[in-house]
């Protein structure tokens, strides 16, 4: 038989509560971390950049890549890729290309000297702008230029329908810009530049203004070879500010827009290179269409005739207008050494600015 049970014995009644059991022990607080030296990232700057970035050199540093948001903080400038339609980019080259008699290469001169333009250029009448700042009929080439320059009508192509189009594009994107000035912003020609090979180039220049005034928006437009386009602000150019090249793709189908002080205080160029990146149709062939707003009563207020009785070159310098003998077409002997300062242009730039920066 099964053993059995002992029995339970019941505490006595004077006996003492049994001991509580301890409590679990809790940790200490930790204390909090030091604050971090190192700055904070801001996550709104991380950018993906393309495949071939715009890069930007300060003196003698190695360059640095920088994306398209970023560009107009480091450069008056914007770049837009893949700007129109890739169907109306690609009927606009064509037409470009079916007539290559037109394009012509004019002269230019320099310290006396007489040179054929490395490249060939042709003008297009946009129109939109009405009164004398639309242009005429057929023309172009050097004579063009001159034209342009002084403030006479000018005897260019009218645009093609495919231009028009790519006009109307173009300006939307530059009215989105910040600047007030780019607000009322309408191109009434195109100023165009045909480079065939690597060869063919411009140097570091700034652009005329007599027919456009000061601090004026220049949208370019690139079809065909890919090649790269240069920015160069001279060291001290700006407020002491250290020298500066910032060179951005100019691609097919890409646009770049120059604004706010880009002629008075940069200089840009497309420089000779040995490696072109051809185009499926263009091959080496590449095309810039730069678009402007004239400013005929500007013109007209700014205009001096030179030495040879023809209408003044206006230029801008580290922020400084003056006027020259138009290097434009024709000889070195057809030259005079005039030069005298813009007072008009120096106020209007002024004007400018301050609406820009209110």
């Amino acid at each position: 038989p099964p053993s059995p049970r002992p029995p339970v014995r019941a505490a006595p009644r004077d006996a003492p509560p049994p001991s509580p059991r301890p409590p679990a022990s809790t940790p200490s607080p930790r204390p909090a971390p030091a604050a971090s030296t190192r700055p904070a990232f801001d996550l709104s700057r991380l950018r993906t950049l393309p495949a071939v970035p715009v890069t930007i050199r300060d003196g003698d540093a190695p360059a640095r890549a920088v994306a398209d948001a970023d560009l107009s903080r480091e450069a008056p400038a914007r770049l837009y890729r893949k700007c129109l339609p890739p169907a109306l980019a690609d009927a606009l080259l064509a037409k470009l290309m079916e007539d290559g008699e037109s394009w012509h290469r004019g002269t230019w001169t320099v310290n006396g000297n007489t040179s054929l333009v490395p490249r060939r250029t042709r003008t297009f009448e946009l129109g939109g702008g009405g009164g004398d700042d639309v242009y005429a009929a057929l023309g172009g080439g050097a004579a063009a230029i001159a034209g342009e320059e002084s403030g006479r009508r000018v005897y260019a192509f009218p645009a093609c329908d495919e231009l028009r189009a790519a006009a109307e594009h173009i300006e939307r994107l530059v009215r989105a810009g910040s600047a007030p000035s780019a607000k009322a912003w309408t191109p009434t020609m195109a100023f165009g530049n045909r480079y065939d090979g690597g060869a063919e180039h411009v140097g570091y220049h700034s652009d005329f203004l007599l027919t456009i005034g000061p601090r004026p928006i220049i949208a370019g437009l690139s079809l065909g070879a890919s090649r790269d386009f240069r920015l160069r602000r001279e060291e001290g150019a700006d407020d002491g500010a250290p020298a500066r090249v910032v060179s951005i793709p100019a691609q097919h189908n890409s646009l770049i827009v120059m604004e706010r002080d880009c002629q008075e205080l940069w200089k840009h160029a497309v420089a000779k290179t040995a490696s072109v990146q051809s185009h499926a149709r263009a091959g080496v062939t590449r095309f810039s269409l730069t678009l402007r707003r004239h400013r005929p009563a500007f013109a007209a207020a700014a205009t001096r005739h030179c030495h040879c009785g023809k209408p003044a070159a206006l230029k801008c310098k580290n922020g400084s207008y003056y006027l020259v003998c138009n290097p434009a077409g024709g000889e070195a002997s057809s030259k005079c050494n005039f030069y005298a300062k813009s007072a008009v242009a120096q106020n209007e730039a002024e004007r400018l600015r301050e609406a820009d920066e209110a």
